[in-house]
Order: C-alpha cells, then structure tokens, then sequence
C-alpha cells in the first residue's frame, strides 16, 4: 500500500523520499528526515491501513492529521495543498525574522550602533568611504572582531 501512495504522489509531482530501513526505529527515522529539512512526513502503519487512513505529521508546527489514504495526493498538491500552506508559513516566518534584523544607518554614529547589534545593517557606502582609515578598521573589526581605534556608542 506504501508503495502505491508513493507512485501517486510522484506521478502528482512531489518528491518522495520512501524510509522503508528496517534496522532503525521510527524516532531515530523521523528525527534522520527533519534534521534535512523534510517538511512533511507521513506515516503509515498497520494500524493506520487498518482503518484506510495515514497519518501527516508537519514539520514546521508539529501538528499531526489523519487523512485517508485516497485523499493524499490531493490534499498535498495543489494552490490550496498542505504543501504550499507549509511552504507559506515558512516563507513568512523566515521574512518575519529577517526584518525584526534588519537596521538602517544614515551617520556614522547610526553606523556604529547598528554594528554592535546581531544584524544585517542598510548604509550608504559614501558614509564608509569618508577615509580609508575608518573603512579599514571597519573591515577588520568585521573580519577578526578587533580593531584599536574603534569605539562604540
């Protein structure tokens, strides 16, 4: 029955990645896909055949769905599927975090703050270009972290 769910999700254009080892447990498995960056997982037991059904379990949220197994292949593909959905609140998640790191510099003294913060920093490079000395100690304060004549606000 794996095998025919497979073929339908590949025949539906998602790629599918079929865990059938034998010699590791199902947690050793999940925790093996997640650490690659699988978004989705489904499993498929006995007791899960049993009723006609398959479990999704998402990456991103953790949250766990039965669904039947006629329906898997539409509920994944598609502008409305889960796999898009993921993909959204990933993409949204990963622009949410992005922008709470970024800062905008217009002086120096703007510069030098933004600098000492863990973040991605817009500057003109005109206020940089001022002096080869300042725009040299701000390379190496950026590439060793070290810079005599540096001083921060």
């Amino acid at each position: 029955m794996s095998e025919k769910i497979r073929d339908e999700l590949v025949a539906a254009g998602v790629r599918v990645e079929w865990d059938n080892r034998t010699n590791y447990n199902p947690g050793w498995k999940y925790a093996h896909w997640e650490q690659r960056g699988v978004p989705l997982r489904l499993e498929i037991g006995a007791r899960d055949l049993a009723k006609g059904s398959v479990v999704l379990v998402r990456r991103d949220t953790g949250e766990k769905a039965s669904i039947a197994i006629d329906e898997v292949a539409g509920a994944l593909v598609g502008e409305d599927g889960l796999l898009n959905t993921i993909h959204n609140a990933m993409l949204a998640k990963a622009r949410a975090e992005r922008d709470s790191r970024l800062g905008i510099a217009y002086t120096w003294d703007e510069f030098m703050v933004e600098l000492t913060k863990v973040h991605f920093t817009y500057f003109s490079f005109f206020l940089l270009s001022t002096t080869p000395a300042v725009l040299t100690c701000l390379l190496t304060y950026l590439l060793y972290r070290t810079c005599d004549s540096l001083h921060f606000a």
